[in-house]
């Protein structure tokens, strides 16, 4: 409630060799080691970091359904699940911290994470007059990768809390998932299918902010910020007799690209008047979207500017007792999938289209709150809207 724009939580280290290592067993095959080193001398730290977990569990869904018919009457059905899974991954990051002089500081980072799910599912649909069940037994696999990036400077300025900073980060990766089915009719021979999902994705973020102190209970921040995604979706699905005679569909095929890059500038101010504390900020975003249906040969884009303002004010009724009262406008995007307008088969009875006409979702929030805080004790009723 209080608009935090920035939280640092990295720990300054003490000069010399630390290490950890950690390690975990559960029942069914649950467990998980890691390992972290760092080697710190004035003006520079080099540490590192290696994990490992596998983690077991299972699932049952269950789906009740029930159709409409025109002129009168109701068709129920039930579609019931079980998912057997098996997760793995490992990660690993390789950082350096240097103080070239004291007042600048330059961040260096590699990061790498693999993680792979096997899943198991036994699915029975129980149909009616009008659809006929079926049973479905799959294999999954399913494997992401992520290849991180960063780097950042720091600059520290002429007084308390005035420093200038620019951070860059950039992500590569993806997934594929392969699934391998067997359905069986309630009547009839057995259909095998099998489904190949691909995605690839690349995702920077440049951030340069600006804080400078104003006086006493003053300060102004100020800031841009760019993220660009870029990710290629690929989908292929097969039926036939046997996994050895598969057949594409096109139904089960597509591809398209996807693309989003978005500006924005931002400045937030924070003062304080006797028992009053304000802090208010504004967001300015320039969005510009592109998704090419290379299968259908069509493209969809979206070019849009948004303003954000946000306002937080707080008054001390007592030393022990405070009232604050906020205000932002928030935003939450479409994803690629949700944009998309191909049919995406999940399963035998499950589908999902996008709309690629979408606009993003923006919510108006408020809040307040009253506090009391007395030694160690905090209490807090908060309303929102």
């Amino acid at each position: 409630s209080g608009g935090v724009i920035n939280l640092i939580t990295r720990k300054q280290r003490q000069a010399g060799t630390t290490g950890t290592v950690r390690a975990n067993a559960g029942l069914e095959g649950r467990g998980s080691v890691s390992l972290s080193l760092a080697r710190s001398r004035p003006g520079l730290t080099i540490s590192g970091e290696a994990a490992y977990r596998r983690f077991t569990n299972e699932i049952i869904v269950t789906q009740d359904r029930e159709r409409f018919l025109t002129g009168g009457g109701i068709l129920t059905s039930r579609q019931e699940q079980l998912h057997d899974n098996v997760a793995q991954g490992g990660n690993g990051r390789f950082g350096v911290e240097y103080d070239v002089d004291k007042t600048n500081r330059l961040t260096a980072e590699v990061s790498y994470r693999r993680n792979q799910m096997n899943s198991e599912r036994d699915e029975r649909f129980i149909g009616n007059a009008v659809e006929a069940g079926f049973t479905r037994l799959s294999d999954q696999e399913m494997q992401q990768r992520i290849l991180g990036l960063r780097s950042s400077w720091r600059k520290t300025l002429p007084g308390k809390d005035h420093s200038l900073s620019v951070d860059l980060q950039h992500d590569t990766g993806g997934m594929n998932r392969e699934l391998d089915a067997r359905i069986t009719p309630a009547s009839g021979a057995a259909i095998f299918e099998r489904i190949d999902n691909d995605i690839d994705r690349n995702e920077t973020r440049l951030k340069a902010d600006y804080k400078k102190p104003l006086g006493e209970g003053r300060s102004l921040n100020l800031g841009y910020e760019f993220e660009g995604q870029n990710a290629d979706f690929t989908s292929a699905g097969a039926r036939g007799t046997a996994l050895t005679a598969l057949v594409p569909l096109p139904n089960l095929t597509n591809s398209f690209d996807f693309s989003q890059d978005v500006h924005a500038l931002y400045g937030t101010a924070q003062f304080n008047s006797g028992k009053w504390e304000f802090q208010p900020g504004l967001r300015l975003e320039q969005v510009g979207l592109d998704l090419n249906q290379r299968t259908d040969g069509t493209r969809f884009d979206q070019d849009y500017f948004r303003v954000y303002p946000t306002l937080h004010i707080g008054r001390a009724l007592s030393e022990r007792t405070k009232v604050r009262a906020s205000y932002s406008r928030r935003i939450q995007r479409p994803g690629p999938f949700e944009l998309n307008p191909y049919t995406f088969y999940v399963d035998a009875r499950n589908i999902q289209r996008g709309n690629p006409n979408l606009k993003p979702e923006v919510t108006d929030a408020f809040e307040t709150s009253l506090q009391y805080r007395k030694d160690a004790t905090f209490l807090s009723l908060t309303g929102f809207y």
